[in-house]
C-alpha cells in the first residue's frame, strides 16, 4: 500500500479531508506499519501463510532467517560461497571450519595455519598441546609445550595390547569358527633403548579351528605403533586332557625404538653460548669442539645381549666382550696392543682392572669384574694405549640361573669409543 496522505487544504477555509476522511488514512497507515512489524517476528518451523513482499520469518528448526522476496522466501544469509552459519561452521567454498560445543575447532583435510607477517603464534596460558592420529582410536599421539618451556614428546614405547587371532586378522589358514584364542602382547624397552617382546602363553580350554603355520598380523590400529606390522604364527600345539591345548607360538622381531628427535641432516642442541652437535655420520661434537664420541652396538647376534648359555658376544675393534655362567664379564683381544682400565659396579667408587694392564696376549680372556648378580650393572673404562682409543663397557645382568647343571647368565652390553 502507498501511504495515505490527510488533505489539510487552507488555513480557514474548511476544505481539507473532513475529519472521518483523514482518520481512515491514520487507520490505514498504523494497519500497514502493523502488518510490517508482526512479519519480522514471525517465528515457527513452518513458514508463515500470505506473506507480503519484505516479511521476514526464522526458522526455528534450522535457526536461519528468511526474507520473502518476489514469490518465495530467501534466506537472509546463504552460506553457500562464503560465511558463517549456524551451526558455528565458517565456509568457504568446499572448505568448512567448525568450532564444537567444547571449545575444538576442527580443520578440513590438508589445511595448516599460516601467516602472512614473518610470525606465527600460538599461544596460552597453562600448556600447548599439538595432537595427531586422532582418528585412531587409542593412538592419539600429543606434543606437549609447558609453561616454563620443556616439551614432553609423545611415549609409543613400551606398549600393551591384545592380539586376537580372529579372522578378522587372519593371513594365512581356513576360518575358525568359535571363541578365538587371545594373547596379551607387551613391547618394553630395555638399557639403550633395546625393545623386547614379551607375550603370555595360556592353555586354551577348545581349539575353534587353528592348524599349525595359521598366521595372523596387528597393525598400527591394533597396537599404536605406526608402520609396524606384528605378525604371530601358529607353530604347533598339542592337547593335554583336563588342561586343553599347550600352543606354541612364533612371531616377528619387536619394533625398534621410534626417535623423539631426528633430522635428515645434523641435531644441534643449545644451552646459552654452548653447543651439542650430533652428525649423520652419528659422532657427537661437544661444546669445546675437542672431543667427539662414536656410540657403538655391535652385537654378533643381531642384538644388545650377551649370553654364557650359547655364547653370546659383541665386539668393536678387535675386543670381544663376554659373560661367564658366574656372571663375571670378560673381554679379550684378536692382536696385542698395551690396555689399562678401571670398573665401577651399580656406581660404587671404580677399580683398576687387575689384568691384563699391559700388552695384551691374543684369545686370553680377561676379567673386568667380579661375578654380578640380577640387577647389577658394570661400567669399565678401557684405554687401548697403542691406537689410542678410549672405550666404555657397559653390562646390566638381565637373567640369571644358579641351578648346578644348568647355570647361565645373560644380560645387556653396549660398547661405546669414547675417542
Amino acid at each position: 500500500m502507498v501511504q495515505k496522505i490527510i488533505g489539510l487544504g487552507v488555513p480557514d477555509k474548511g476544505n481539507g479531508d473532513p475529519l472521518r476522511t483523514a482518520f481512515s488514512k491514520v487507520n490505514d497507515n498504523f494497519t500497514e506499519l502493523y502488518n510490517s512489524v508482526s512479519a519480522v517476528v514471525v517465528t515457527g518451523a513452518t513458514a508463515p501463510t500470505g506473506p507480503e513482499e519484505g516479511s521476514l520469518w526464522w526458522n526455528s528448526e534450522s535457526g536461519r532467517m528468511y526474507v520473502y522476496y518476489g514469490t518465495s522466501w530467501v534466506d537472509a544469509s546463504p552460506v553457500d560461497g562464503a560465511g558463517i552459519n549456524s551451526t558455528n561452521e565458517l565456509v568457504n567454498g568446499a572448505h568448512t571450519v567448525s568450532l564444537g560445543s567444547t571449545g575444538i575447532i576442527t580443520l578440513p583435510n590438508s589445511s595448516y595455519l599460516e601467516s602472512t607477517d614473518t610470525n606465527l603464534k600460538v599461544g596460552a596460558q597453562g600448556t600447548v598441546t599439538i595432537r595427531s592420529n586422532a582418528e585412531l582410536s587409542g593412538t592419539t599421539r600429543s606434543w606437549e609445550f609447558g609453561r616454563q618451556g620443556t616439551i614432553a614428546t609423545p611415549l609409543m614405547l613400551p606398549t600393551t595390547f591384545t592380539a586376537v587371532l580372529d579372522n578378522a586378522h587372519r593371513t594365512v589358514g581356513d576360518a575358525i569358527s568359535g571363541t578365538p584364542w587371545q594373547y596379551t602382547v607387551a613391547f618394553v624397552v630395555g638399557p639403550g633403548g633395546a625393545v623386547e617382546t614379551q607375550i603370555d602363553n595360556p592353555d586354551w580350554p577348545t581349539n575353534p579351528g587353528y592348524s599349525p603355520g595359521d598366521e595372523f598380523e596387528f597393525t598400527e590400529e591394533d597396537h599404536g605403533i605406526p608402520g609396524f606390522i606384528f605378525a604371530v604364527t601358529i607353530n604347533g600345539f598339542s592337547e593335554i586332557p583336563g588342561t586343553g591345548f599347550l600352543v606354541v607360538i612364533g612371531v616377528t622381531p619387536p619394533p625398534e625404538y621410534p626417535s623423539t628427535v631426528s633430522s635428515l641432516g645434523a641435531i644441534k642442541l643449545s644451552a646459552n653460548t654452548s653447543d651439542w652437535v650430533f652428525d649423520p655420520n652419528g659422532s657427537l661434537y661437544y661444546p669445546d669442539a675437542t672431543v667427539q664420541t662414536t656410540a657403538y652396538v655391535a652385537p654378533t647376534t643381531g642384538n644388545a645381549v650377551i649370553s654364557s648359555q650359547s655364547s653370546i658376544t659383541i665386539s668393536r675393534n678387535g675386543m670381544t666382550i663376554k659373560i661367564t655362567e658366574a656372571g663375571v664379564v670378560q673381554m679379550s683381544f684378536d692382536s696385542i696392543i698395551d690396555i689399562r682400565g678401571r670398573s665401577s659396579i651399580n656406581n660404587a667408587g671404580s677399580t683398576t682392572i687387575a689384568t691384563p694392564n699391559g700388552d695384551t696376549v691374543i684369545g686370553t680372556w680377561y676379567n673386568i669384574s667380579t661375578a654380578l648378580a640380577v640387577g647389577d650393572q658394570l661400567v669399565s673404562t678401557i684405554m687401548d694405549s697403542s691406537f689410542h682409543n678410549v672405550y666404555r663397557i657397559t653390562v646390566l645382568i638381565r637373567e640369571q640361573d644358579t641351578t648346578p647343571g644348568v647355570e647361565f647368565t645373560t644380560a645387556y652390553a653396549i660398547i661405546e669409543q669414547l675417542q
